[in-house]
């Protein structure tokens, strides 16, 4: 039973490591598309829109450029598939950016924005009101951005990681993302942007290299000192309210290389959960044919003349065996010359727990991969141990022991009886002989140290 036990773990954490690595894959697609516009639309002239996407940190910059004629209110506004944690403005003016309190040299400048979790998204309003005494140059578009931290930007997150998608649509349907509570930070008099140069950067990891399977095909694919980024130039012009939709997806080499595996752990324990189940079963197929031959034994034996097995002598040794046999595995493993296996056995969990501390996986990640070599190294320890008691370890170990208090001639009726303990260990030997005392004949018990 304690190896059925083991098997059924071991299968249950081949079965976990393998649902980690092939079917954890993550969903979280937009319910509808990005909006983008400005206003008022009769005082501005829209000029170019930029957004760029941080994925490592769920960050996104939506900068809009464009040029005005009067000193007065100005807006631009986003309706996202994505909650909104934190909004920021910040403006440039003739490539020099002003954040936080240097705004207020340039203007008057303002974010709001307000989340909606039951559709998972959100609206952001940022407001502008130019100074009159900043000198403004004639034609000079002034850039107005939003700074934005959202839920999450990620749609398709394959197993540990292994590859991410990314994927967003423009001035397609809002109707799954849209509430009405955004009309006030939209305003009225609006333009939408999808008549002007209109560019997404999308930054990932940079240790990460584009799919194959991106779509639609990247102008630019160029690496920075913190991420690897990839530029689209998106075209609204034809058919009229064309959408358009990015689906960016990457990899991650180190993790599909854990990916791999693992799954490859997976399998081996799943294999060996099973070999260990069947062995309890091959055991009771075993005691059967074992109970079998012994009726038949001591059917063969009624009607013969036999003496009681060696008087008290086999009662005495019986009782011996029964009350000092024991399975000590220290004594196998270090007192009979297999440290080896056992050191190797320590040396492999320390190989795995140095992995799994460097290894770049997160919390639940490493105690699903403990968990699975857990299992594997159990399983191996078993398997040792079982392999040194079926060579016949632990006979050779207990006769050492308790031959000491046994003379000469009785020895080997003892180690014949150590035999038999070792083969079923949680039977107690004396009650066997009070059933059947054929068993304990001298001449059979003799022949168990040859078979």
């Amino acid at each position: 039973m304690v190896f059925l036990l083991i098997g059924v773990i071991i299968i249950a954490s081949g079965i976990a490591t393998y649902h980690l690595t092939n079917l954890s894959t993550e969903y979280n697609i937009p319910r509808g598309a990005m909006w983008i516009g400005i206003g008022p639309r009769n005082n501005m002239t829209p000029i170019s829109t930029r957004m760029i996407f941080s994925v490592p940190y769920n960050e996104i910059n939506l900068e809009v450029s464009f040029s005005f004629t009067e000193f007065k209110k100005y807006r631009i506004y986003i309706i996202m598939p994505y909650e909104t944690r934190e909004a920021e403005p910040y403006v440039i003016y003739q490539h020099s950016p002003y954040f936080g309190e240097e705004l207020s040299k340039i203007g008057n400048v303002s974010a709001h924005f307000m989340s909606f979790p039951e559709k998972g998204s959100s609206v952001i309003n940022t407001t502008f009101i130019p100074k009159s005494d900043f000198h403004f140059f004639p034609n000079e578009p002034v850039t107005l951005s939003i700074h934005a931290t959202v839920s999450e930007l990620v749609s398709i997150n394959y197993p540990l990681g292994s590859k991410q998608t990314v994927i967003t649509t423009f001035f397609g349907s809002t109707a799954g993302v849209y509430d009405a509570g955004m009309a006030p930070y939209i305003g009225i008099n609006n333009l939408a942007l999808n008549d002007y140069p209109f560019q997404v950067i999308i930054q990932f990891p940079k240790e990460s290299y584009l799919s194959s399977d991106t779509f639609p095909s990247p102008i630019e694919l160029f690496v920075t000192e913190s991420y690897r980024s990839t530029l689209f130039d998106l075209d609204f012009s034809y058919p009229e309210g064309y959408a358009q939709s990015i689906s960016c997806s990457y990899n991650n080499a180190q993790q599909e290389t854990y990916r791999s595996f693992l799954t490859f752990i997976s399998g081996v324990l799943l294999t060996t959960g099973i070999a260990f189940c069947l062995q309890p079963l091959w055991d009771i197929v075993r005691r059967m044919a074992e109970k079998k031959t012994s009726d038949e034994d001591k059917s063969k034996s009624q009607g013969e003349e036999t003496k009681e097995p060696y008087d008290e002598t086999i009662i005495r040794l019986i009782r011996l065996v029964d009350h000092n046999f024991k399975f000590n595995w220290v004594d196998v493993l270090l007192r009979e010359g297999n440290a080896l296996p056992f050191g190797s056995f320590i040396f492999v969990l320390i190989l795995v727990a140095i992995l799994l501390i460097i290894a770049p996986l997160d919390p639940y990640q490493k105690l699903m991969v403990t968990l699975a070599f857990v299992s594997l190294m159990v399983a191996y320890f078993s398997l040792m141990v079982r392999s040194l008691e079926a060579s016949g370890h632990v006979v050779k170990v207990n006769f050492k022991r308790i031959g000491t208090c046994v003379e000469k001639d009785d020895k080997p009726t003892l180690k014949a009886l150590i035999k038999m303990k070792a083969e079923n260990q949680e039977i107690d030997l004396e009650q066997i002989y009070n059933v059947n005392k054929y068993l304990f004949n001298k001449e059979k018990l003799l022949e168990m140290l040859y078979e």
